[in-house]
């Protein structure tokens, strides 16, 4: 980490507030339509409260070594992943995209966190270190 350079310091932060947010639901990253690669997370059966705001330098890849790094969303697969934070829809609900790799498998998922309580002060903090770190 260079000197003034906070990023890890951050995803460390955001990272511990996660797993206070409830049980991870995990969902099929699906698209628009067939031939378009616009993706599609609706939120409360709403699907044009699908805005996405990936946080890039949030980014972390697990590395399984079979070890089993589960991460901070409990991924369930045994090999590698990469998790990218977000914030999505015009709510502004916190997520997590993350992309697992297992014996030749490919799993594409977005992670919400359907028990959390959204007006509580973590979880604000949580929105405001993601609105702060992403790239525009």
């Amino acid at each position: 980490m260079t000197s003034g350079d906070r990023t890890e310091l951050i995803r460390t932060a955001f990272e511990a507030m996660v797993p206070e947010f409830g049980t991870p639901k995990r969902s099929s990253v699906r698209y628009r339509d067939e031939l378009d690669s616009t993706v599609v997370v609706p939120l409360d059966d709403d699907d044009e409260n699908t805005e996405i705001h990936p946080v890039f330098r949030l980014s972390h890849h697990f590395r399984s070594r079979d070890d089993y790094e589960k991460g901070y969303t409990s991924n369930p697969y045994r090999g590698d992943h990469i998790s990218v934070p977000a914030y999505i829809g015009i709510d502004e609900e916190v997520v997590v995209f993350e992309t697992s790799f297992h014996k030749g498998f490919t799993f594409v998922e977005v992670v919400t966190f359907p028990e959390a309580d959204k007006d509580s002060s973590l979880y604000q903090a949580a929105l405001s270190l993601l609105r702060a770190e992403e790239t525009r």
